[in-house]
C-alpha cells in the first residue's frame, strides 16, 4: 500500500504543478491576482516538497486554497501528506471535506477510514470501508468492516461477514498485515487474508464464551500459519477454558 500511496502523491505533485505552471508560461496572457499567487504558492509547494519541508508545504497548500478554493489538487496534496506524517485530525478532517466532491474517490476513502480508525472514530471508519468494499470489491476492506464491526461490538454482523468471506477461495492466497497497537514503531503480522479472518471468528466466540469453537478457530488459524503470534497468544488465553 506504502508503494501506491507514493506514486499517487507524485501524479497530484506533477497535477499541482501544471495547473498554474501552464498559466505562468503563457506570456500572452496576463494573469490575474489569484493567478499570480496560484503560481508563486505552486512553486513554494514543489520547492518545499525537495527538502521534505513539509511544514512550508502545508502552508503553501493552505495559500492555493485560500485563493483557489475549488483547487480539489492542492487538497489531494495536503491531505496525502497528513496521513503520511501520522496526522490523523487534520487527515479525516479535510477527507471529510473532499469527499462530498469526489464521493467513489478510493484513495480518499481509505485515508478517511483508517484515520478515523486511529482515531477510535469507529462508526466513521466503518462507513467509508463499507462504501470501498462496493467500489472495490476487495477482500481486503470485507475484512475491514467486519473487523470495525467486531469493534464497535456489532458481533452478530460481523460473524455472518467472517463466514461470508471465508466463503471466497482467494483468502487463502490474499494476505493482510495486522497491527497489535497502531504506534509508528509496532511491528505487524503479515498472514494469510484467512488466517486473519479464523482468528477474528475465534474471538468472536470467545466474546460469546463458546471456548470449544474459539480453539477451533485459532488451531486452524495457526495450521496456516504457525508463527501467527496472536492467534497463538488468543488460544492460550483460553485453552484451559
Amino acid at each position: 500500500m506504502k508503494i501506491v500511496y507514493a506514486l499517487i502523491f507524485f501524479f497530484a505533485l506533477l497535477q499541482s504543478d501544471g495547473a498554474y505552471g501552464q498559466k505562468k508560461n503563457n506570456e500572452n496572457k496576463k494573469l490575474s491576482t489569484a493567478d499570480y499567487l496560484g503560481v508563486n504558492y505552486t512553486a513554494q509547494f514543489n520547492l518545499a516538497i525537495q527538502v521534505k519541508d513539509y511544514q512550508s508545504a502545508c502552508s503553501a497548500l493552505y495559500g492555493l486554497l485560500a485563493v483557489h478554493e475549488s483547487d480539489t489538487n492542492a487538497l489531494f496534496n495536503l491531505i496525502t501528506i497528513y496521513f503520511q506524517r501520522g496526522q490523523n485530525e487534520q487527515c479525516f478532517m479535510l477527507c471529510r471535506q473532499y469527499l462530498p466532491k469526489f464521493r467513489d474517490n478510493i484513495t480518499i476513502l481509505d485515508f478517511c477510514g483508517k484515520s478515523a480508525e486511529l482515531l477510535e472514530r469507529y462508526t466513521d471508519a466503518l462507513e467509508c470501508y463499507q462504501k470501498l468494499y462496493i467500489i472495490t470489491k476487495q477482500l481486503y476492506y470485507g475484512y475491514q468492516v467486519a473487523n470495525v464491526e467486531n469493534t464497535l461490538g456489532r458481533k452478530a454482523e460481523c460473524m455472518q461477514h467472517v463466514d461470508e468471506l471465508l466463503l471466497d477461495p482467494h483468502v487463502a492466497t490474499n494476505r493482510v498485515t495486522l497491527y497489535v497497537d497502531t504506534s509508528s514503531s509496532a511491528k505487524g503480522e503479515d498472514v494469510l487474508l484467512k488466517a486473519a479472518l479464523l482468528y477474528l471468528k475465534g474471538n468472536l466466540f470467545s466474546d460469546l464464551g463458546n471456548y470449544v469453537s474459539a480453539r477451533q478457530c485459532f488451531l486452524e488459524a495457526l495450521k496456516l500459519e504457525p508463527e501467527f503470534g496472536l492467534a497463538l497468544t488468543g488460544f492460550n488465553e483460553i485453552k484451559n477454558k
